[in-house]
């Protein structure tokens, strides 16, 4: 970061959305899943996790760039904002038509006549010989019974 400069006070910070060690000339973007506000980090641990109900997609950040996607809970540190892989959705019999949840506790429970799976953001029709009362998770998880 910088050549010749006689006094430590002299040196640049290290920029905001990176971290720089001792005597390091480039600095390291904040990885996946953190970020950076302020100038003057030091090691890695010096990035926070990425704010709850939001992703931090990118290195490099510093702020979040992307609000939780309906149907899924962001908590701290999350990558991706609606990655069935890796983002927590809401649990099956519940819904979320909102963002920038945080918790699954935030979920919605099914409507009566619905059914949601994991990660629905919309409840969705019971099958038809079948019905659904609230919570329920799969379309023909109720058959009607005989007669």
């Amino acid at each position: 970061l910088n050549r010749g400069v006689t006094e430590s006070n002299s040196c640049d910070p290290c920029p905001a959305g990176h971290y720089c060690g001792a005597g390091t000339d480039t600095p390291t973007p904040c990885p996946k899943g953190r970020f950076r506000r302020d100038e003057g980090a030091s090691t890695e641990n010096n990035c926070i996790l990425c704010t709850a109900g939001k992703a931090c997609t990118k290195t490099g950040l510093v702020s979040p760039n992307k609000e939780c996607s309906p149907g899924f809970y962001c908590p701290e540190g999350t990558v991706e904002p609606d990655d069935e892989t890796t983002t927590p959705t809401c649990p099956p019999g519940t819904y979320s038509f909102l963002s920038g949840l945080v918790s699954h506790e935030e979920c919605l429970a099914c409507p009566a006549g619905k059914y949601c799976l994991g990660g629905t953001a919309a409840p969705q029709e019971c099958a038809a010989g079948h019905y659904c009362p609230a919570r329920t998770s799969s379309a023909k998880q109720y058959p009607c019974p005989s007669g």
